[in-house]
């Protein structure tokens, strides 16, 4: 299989916060994306902290339903916004990529932002 997606799956404490980032609850491999993201989804609704493979060695989070309907607007760094005008003018894009990057992902959809 090239082009896997693998969950990390870990408990938070009572504060929300995973303090043992070595306890690794279940690691979970899945053939197609949209079934890693679904799975994902779902272990982060019910309270657990899930990392997804980005790439080799680049660990994101899994962010939960209600997460994602407070900040919904992801612009071309992975930082997420209230707002598509915020994720335009993202600073970090501006610093690293040197220029305001447009694409802007409503994560509800899974479209590009209008």
């Amino acid at each position: 299989m090239n082009n896997v997606t693998t969950l990390q799956v870990r408990v938070k404490d009572a504060d929300g916060y995973c303090r043992n980032w070595d306890d690794v609850l279940a690691t979970l491999t899945f053939a197609d994306e949209k079934d890693a993201e679904t799975c994902g989804r779902i272990l982060a609704d019910a309270g657990y902290l899930v990392m997804r493979n980005y790439a080799p060695g680049c660990w994101i989070t899994v962010f939960s339903t209600a997460e994602i309907n407070e900040f919904p607007f992801e612009c071309a760094c992975g930082e997420r916004y209230t707002k598509v005008e915020y994720a335009r003018t993202c600073r970090k894009c501006r610093t690293y990529l040197g220029r305001n990057h447009h694409e802007v992902i409503d994560l509800r959809t899974g479209e590009e932002a209008a």
